[in-house]
């Protein structure tokens, strides 16, 4: 079975989503569409939703990754992509995080290296620097995102591909 891309019911030509059988229609409403099979029988209950799917405009923000590993690439590549003014603290910088125009401080989190973040990112695999550096971002008023644990922090990064204006989001709750 194809996958099917669909706006307001119009197929979306040379759109390859997901090689298994799943309809996304935007502009439906999501009670109206099941995952698997479609359109579903008035009366349908959806699930509850836990999370707000929602895009963040952080175009000349300052955003702070914590981590130096591939989880803190990852994101600090997709921070630069988005616009954002990102700092990376870590004592051990891997060469792709060397690699992204990025201030690089090479040193272990301290207490405020995260002064005046619009977002801060914690991917460690440390807990204790996880937790130092979750509780300043709260202190300060910074969105967090923790790789750790995602339920600990205000923002998850979904899966994601962009293809020219298309952005295709995927997350599970």
């Amino acid at each position: 079975v194809g996958s099917e891309m669909c706006i307001r019911d119009r197929p979306l030509e040379h759109a390859t989503i997901l090689q298994t059988p799943f309809r996304l229609c935007l502009g439906a409403p999501p009670s109206s569409i099941h995952p698997l099979n479609g359109p579903v029988a008035p009366g349908y209950n959806a699930p509850s939703m836990h999370d707000f799917p929602i895009m963040l405009n952080v175009r000349g923000r300052r955003c702070v990754v914590v981590g130096g590993g591939r989880v803190a690439s990852r994101r600090a590549t997709s921070l630069v992509a988005a616009g954002a003014n990102v700092t990376v603290v870590a004592p051990d910088l891997d060469a792709s995080v060397r690699a992204i125009e990025v201030q690089c401080i090479a040193r272990p989190y301290q207490r405020g290296d995260l002064k005046g973040a619009f977002l801060v990112v914690v991917a460690t695999d440390d807990e204790n620097v996880n937790d130092a550096a979750a509780q300043e971002a709260r202190e300060e008023g910074a969105l967090l995102n923790r790789s750790d644990d995602s339920t600990a922090g205000d923002v998850t990064v979904p899966a994601h591909a962009r293809h020219g204006c298309l952005t295709l989001c995927v997350h599970t709750s």
